[in-house]
């Protein structure tokens, strides 16, 4: 378990610290150890002490010696239960630059419970913040001037990620690539370990429902608080609470058997990713508008509109408007919305592109397509 361990500072006050503990029953007795490997070393050395010399251990450790060390297997396979089930991650980032994590929070979960949680602000490598972003999670520039690079904090929880912990995280595809680029943006090494994305977990349980993949409408379909939404720790509480819900909504005891149940579910190695390059309409927030969520808020049209009755076809991110509100107000003018270019398109209304997916030419397919037979708007 994860525990507080006493000790005695320099001043000769007794303080607590974190420390992994593992408790000897019938002894009273226990050993605390900064890191698991090095409690189980400890644990031998104290069980080996036991077996060689009870008397001088003590008549009081016999308890405890006739109960584990004769049953070698049994103690072992605690030892190693005492690994971690998994933890969640959840990052925010400044900008559009997926090695722009400015904040992350982790939780640790373990035996079905959650036992440790930590949330870091990070100071990204350029200190540019995208208002669009600082509208979603409130972090700016001032809140990270004193933070971390993420090459220190690495330092610090990297030992977590091993191949024997799944990560879990929410569209995990986003998490894990903001992950790549921050490692690689500092030329550290790859871990080895496996991650799962948390919405085909959930999905297993949402009995055939149709709720929407968001973390906000998931873990509302199965009534679990959500107290600050785009808090990096508070959504990482979020996903492993979903998580340790839906394993106990479907009567399973662990994460690993959940998986093996629902074999369908993707267990994806890191090594294997691969990462998105930037942030842009297919991220974490912005969502894709459909032509079929946009109808008339009006009853009656001006025939004389130069956009009446004409096929609009949308590309890019406006910058100027919300291509949601635009598309509205072409409706609203008797425009007809399509998605793809054709040869019946009348106007093509072009934002800006992202180079890093319709490359250098800047050009959509839907602009390449039919660039010289449309009227194309700039916005």
């Amino acid at each position: 378990m994860y525990d507080y361990e006493p000790y005695v500072d320099g001043k000769n006050e007794v303080k607590k610290r974190r420390a992994y503990v593992w408790r000897f029953v019938g002894f009273g007795r226990s050993c605390f150890a900064p890191s698991k490997e090095e409690l189980k070393k400890k644990v031998q050395e104290l069980i080996d002490g036991y077996k060689e010399d009870s008397e001088g251990y003590g008549y009081n450790a016999y308890p405890y010696y006739t109960r584990y060390y004769r049953n070698q297997k049994n103690r072992t396979d605690e030892m190693e239960g005492m690994k971690l089930d998994f933890i969640s991650i959840d990052f925010e980032i400044a900008n559009e630059n997926l090695n722009s994590a400015c904040s992350m929070g982790i939780v640790f979960v373990e035996i079905n419970e959650i036992v440790d949680r930590k949330h870091f602000y990070i100071q990204p490598p350029v200190l540019e913040f995208d208002s669009k972003m600082v509208d979603i999670h409130g972090i700016t520039p001032e809140h990270v001037k004193g933070a971390r690079k993420f090459y220190e904090i690495w330092e610090e929880i990297k030992n977590v990620f091993k191949g024997s912990i799944p990560v879990i995280a929410h569209n995990a595809q986003f998490d894990m690539s903001v992950l790549y680029a921050c490692l690689n943006e500092y030329n550290l090494p790859f871990p080895d370990f496996t991650y799962i994305d948390s919405i085909p977990i959930s999905t297993r349980a949402c009995r055939g429902e149709n709720v929407g993949n968001s973390l906000k409408e998931r873990i509302s379909y199965f009534g679990i608080p959500l107290d600050n939404h785009h808090d990096a720790l508070s959504d990482a509480l979020a996903t492993a609470q979903l998580v340790l819900h839906c394993i106990k909504l479907q009567h399973r005891n662990s994460l690993q058997s959940y998986c093996r149940t629902y074999s369908s579910i993707p267990v994806r190695s890191f090594y294997e990713l691969k990462p998105n390059k930037t942030f842009g309409k297919r991220g974490k927030f912005f969502k894709k508008v459909s032509i079929n969520e946009i109808a008339a808020t009006v009853e009656t049209f001006h025939p004389t509109h130069i956009l009446f009755s004409k096929n609009v076809v949308f590309t890019g991110e406006l910058q100027s408007i919300n291509r949601k509100e635009a598309m509205q107000k072409v409706v609203d003018l008797g425009g007809i919305l399509k998605f793809g270019v054709s040869k019946k398109t009348n106007y093509l209304v072009v934002g800006k592109q992202d180079k890093t997916l319709v490359g250098e030419d800047g050009l959509s397919t839907k602009e390449k397509k039919h660039m010289h037979s449309l009227n194309k708007v700039s916005i």
